[in-house]
């Protein structure tokens, strides 16, 4: 049983369409978008920053340890 008080993630389904809401959502497996809900480019865009964070944090980490 739940209340407003311990609920840490809700799932609203209606004739409207899915609602998944909580702090952290992980999905494992193959997932599949259909009608480009997400973009190429937007999905591009992600990527490429991520790498560049990935990037930063190795500049970083070669400068400190100095290898």
């Amino acid at each position: 049983m739940t209340n407003e008080k311990n609920v840490i993630g809700s799932i609203n389904i209606s004739s409207e369409g899915i609602l998944i809401d909580g702090k952290k959502i992980h999905i494992s497996g193959k997932t599949t978008f259909d009608n480009n809900s997400i973009s190429d480019n937007a999905m591009s865009h992600e990527l490429l920053r991520r790498i560049n964070e990935l990037e930063n944090v190795v500049k970083y980490l070669l400068r400190v340890t100095k290898v």
